[in-house]
């Protein structure tokens, strides 16, 4: 998710998306939402009775794989995104799609004050056997969460529920989220095989099923959780049944690298998940040799205790050793050693010999705590957190960036950054976030530089317009020349608008953007958004709906130069229904009235950004006109305009209008020529300036 200044916020770039070829070995999906299918390939080779299936969520984020990662036989993917998105190489950083679709009531449960959303499900009813006791499976789960978004507000969840009982757990128990111990431990695998930046060991589990009379229910469930992107999967296979002493009385769950070898799905686990080890991150033996020295016991060592040094109970062999005698001094208290400090210094409560005498006076900066000290760091300086005294004092706020703020506050002491900005507001500021990136807001999928304040060419178009309408007033032959009629209108518009890029933070309360930038005439005689020069049309009176909708108006995105980033999306949707009307006063003089109403709106919030209202109320526009030219037989009209917007908008919403009132004094002309009518508007708008994030909106110069 990232970021461009204010004309790109309401517009979108086609984004042209180099795809990898991964290589012919690995990961195939096959998009497919059929109930009976994922069914089938779930247990192809389990003797189960199927009484019922249904499958619930996007069609396209559940399927079929062959080919699985990390040694999974043929299963089954379900994703809070696109299935077919789990398929390598990992050459995006972000791999999202927002289906716009609803979370799941188990999902809710599993994480609990987390909005939940894109819900995949799939429910199966099934019978077992007499003989029957139980069930295995294998699974894994990948996310592209990780590393980036975990311990947030984002934790997307997996269950697998067996008789309404979630068995997606590890060891101790947790369920399988974003902000759980396999993610936030050291257990993730980041070259799993799939698109996917994080995933879990393949993991399995053993499910006692004790009455065989009984109808059992199995969901797979899996969630998008704090918003809708970055996707998260859950990829299952290997259904199994079993009897007699196979079945556990208990469920239970074993995983690829806890250092125990599960016969019916691993040849070897050395405790870790490193490839090229001896035992690969599949737990399947390798040709590699075992390495002595790499702290996994392989082959035919007896020990490896991730060193080749002789004299430490584990020789350079990789062989084990008689234990070497207790050296004194080295800081390990072994053998008859009563202590053991680290020196061989007498009068420190340690003596020479290892052995506990009386302790020595008590010496102030010495790096030890004794007596009635409180505190000891190895000097007698004061202003450092522990005094000359060796008492603990209020410590020291530097401020090493020179920035004007103290360190303990700093958002990012390292570097200065007095504005302190945290437009993502994840507690670290823009300043020391990834090296060149830039977070802004901006549209949804275009980037752009700022435009430039209106210079002297647009005035002078604007001149020029004024000087030609004088010119056709004062000749009768121009007049003569443009008499005829005609239906078709041909609309040339330009906007210039003065644009700064600022960085200065926004604050929740206090700030004011407009992201609507198509604006209807009021007239019904009027093009869609150009104003004819005339007051006395056809119609004394007028009333109209324009409607108009918009995809990601405006999102916060990362931008480091070469590489775009959305991070989310403030706006994510509106449909705006734009209600107008006009009443002719006299044959001079018209007034129109334009009511932009907002019926629908979606976004989110994010750091100093608040959420869209769900309905608001944009800037009511007032739009008098007065006629003062009519030439060449009346196929040339002249009229001023002074239209005029009231800042009801910020009343709703922060992004529905302007702060201030905005004024627009404008010239209108229109030029039939034969079947064709020629508009051309010119109009200078003043308005306070709102400044937010990187967008600076003040007046600025209209041509169309």
């Amino acid at each position: 998710m990232k970021p461009t200044p204010h004309h790109a916020l309401l517009g979108a770039l086609a984004a042209l998306t180099l795809q990898l070829a991964p290589p012919a070995h690995a990961l195939e999906v096959t998009p497919t939402s059929d109930a009976a299918t994922l069914t089938q390939q779930l247990f192809a080779s389990v003797g189960l009775q199927v009484t019922a299936k249904s499958y619930t969520g996007a069609p396209s984020a559940a399927g079929t794989f062959k080919k699985g990662p990390l040694g999974l036989p043929d299963g089954i993917i379900l994703s809070s995104g696109s299935a077919k998105a789990a398929e390598p190489p990992n050459a995006d950083k972000g791999t999202a799609t927002d289906h716009q679709g609803a979370g799941d009531p188990l999902c809710d449960k599993l994480v609990p004050g987390f909005g939940t959303f894109d819900a995949a499900r799939l429910d199966v009813s099934f019978k077992i056997d007499a003989k029957t006791q139980g069930i295995r499976f294998e699974y894994m789960v990948g996310t592209e969460e990780y590393p980036e978004f975990l311990g947030q507000t984002f934790n997307d969840v997996v269950g697998v529920f067996v008789d309404g009982k979630n068995v997606a757990l590890d060891a101790k128990g947790n369920i399988i989220s974003i902000n759980g111990p396999f993610f936030a431990g050291q257990t993730v695998i980041t070259d799993s095989g799939t698109e996917f930046d994080g995933a879990t060991p393949r993991l399995t589990v053993d499910v006692p099923l004790p009455d065989a009379a009984t109808e059992h229910t199995l969901t797979i469930v899996v969630c998008d959780a704090g918003d809708g992107v970055l996707d998260t999967a859950v990829l299952l296979a290997g259904f199994a049944t079993c009897t007699g002493t196979e079945c556990s009385k208990a469920t239970t769950t074993s995983w690829c690298g806890d250092g125990k070898v599960d016969p019916a799905t691993e040849q070897c686990d050395d405790g870790n998940n490193v490839d090229d080890d001896g035992c690969s991150n599949a737990c399947t033996t390798t040709g590699s040799a075992p390495v002595c020295g790499d702290g996994a016991v392989e082959g035919d060592e007896q020990c490896d205790d991730g060193n080749t040094t002789d004299g430490d109970g584990c020789d350079k062999d990789c062989k084990k050793e008689a234990p070497t005698l207790p050296v004194c001094g080295d800081g390990k208290v072994e053998g008859d050693e009563q202590c053991d400090d680290g020196n061989t210094t007498d009068g420190d409560g340690c003596d020479k010999g290892c052995k506990k005498e009386t302790p020595a006076q008590t010496v102030c900066g010495d790096g030890k705590v004794e007596g009635d000290e409180q505190c000891d760091d190895g000097n007698t300086t004061d202003g450092d957190g522990c005094d000359k005294g060796c008492k603990t004092e209020t410590p020291a706020t530097g401020d090493t960036d020179g920035d004007g703020i103290s360190d303990d506050t700093d958002n990012c002491p390292e570097i200065s950054n007095a504005d302190q900005q945290d437009l993502d507001g994840n507690g670290v500021g823009d300043a020391c976030e990834a090296e060149g990136a830039q977070l802004m807001l901006t549209g949804g999928a275009c980037t752009a530089s700022p435009t430039q304040t209106s210079g002297p060419w647009q005035l002078a178009v604007a001149f020029a317009l004024a000087m030609l309408a004088l010119a056709l007033r004062r000749s009768r032959r121009a007049r003569a020349s443009l008499r005829s009629t005609g239906t078709a209108a041909l609309a040339l518009s330009t906007a210039a608008s003065v644009l700064t890029l600022a960085p200065q933070p926004a604050q929740a309360a206090d700030y004011q953007l407009d992201a609507q930038i198509f604006t209807p005439s009021t007239y019904l005689h009027d093009g869609v958004s150009v104003g004819r020069g005339q007051t006395d049309g056809g119609y004394p009176w007028s009333l109209g709906l324009v409607l108009d909708y918009q995809k990601n108006p405006v999102v916060l995105r990362r931008d480091t130069g070469a590489d775009s980033e959305v991070l989310e999306s403030l706006v994510s949707h509106r449909l705006t229904a734009n209600l107008m009307g006009s009443v002719r006063l006299a044959s001079w003089l018209s007034v129109g009235v334009g009511v932009p109403i907002v019926p629908l709106q979606g976004g989110n919030a994010i750091g100093p950004f608040a959420e869209p209202s769900s309905f608001a109320l944009g800037d009511v526009r007032l739009a008098p006109r007065v006629r003062v030219l009519t030439a060449a037989g009346d196929a040339f009209h002249l009229a001023l305009a002074l239209d005029v917007t009231l800042p009801t908008g910020k009343l709703f919403d922060h992004y529905t209008g302007r702060s201030s009132l905005t004024v627009a004094p404008g010239i209108l002309g229109d030029y039939r020529v034969g079947a064709v009518t020629m508009v051309a508007n010119a109009s200078v708008v003043f308005a306070g300036t709102d400044q937010v994030a990187n967008i600076s909106l003040s007046h600025r110069i209209d041509l169309r």
